[in-house]
């Protein structure tokens, strides 16, 4: 970032703002360990054996996608929705049914970021 500081204090008050400004409570979680250990480290590790790894993509499959999601189901049960702010667009697969869903590229296609949203699961 620009200057070279963490923006984390910046980031929590634009998240207060936000959550009070649509009359909704704020909750921020840390996973600071499991970042740590689940992306930072697996990325370090793939950098020695020669890989360029995208921390971002790792992230989401492994944070946001896996232990957020669980999170969320438990503290607010299973009927929720996340925006996770990325460009793209899911939709239903016929093709399996069960409410499997299918990952396709952005109406903008500049915007689009469905590569980092490669890794996840359902």
């Amino acid at each position: 970032e620009k200057g070279g500081g963490c923006r984390a204090d910046e980031d929590q008050r634009d998240m207060e703002r936000a959550c009070q400004h649509i009359g909704i409570p704020c909750q921020s979680v840390n996973f600071v360990k499991e970042y740590w250990n689940e992306v930072f480290s697996n990325c370090l590790a793939m950098y020695q054996r020669g890989y360029t790894p995208n921390p971002d993509i790792l992230c989401n499959q492994k944070i946001k996608f896996d232990l957020l999601w669980k999170y969320i189901s438990r503290h607010f049960g299973d009927d929720v929705h996340m925006a996770t702010g990325h460009y793209a667009r899911v939709e239903r697969n016929p093709e399996v049914g069960g409410g499997a869903m299918r990952l396709l590229q952005a109406a903008d296609r500049f915007k689009d970021q469905t590569y980092f949203l490669s890794l996840i699961s359902q």
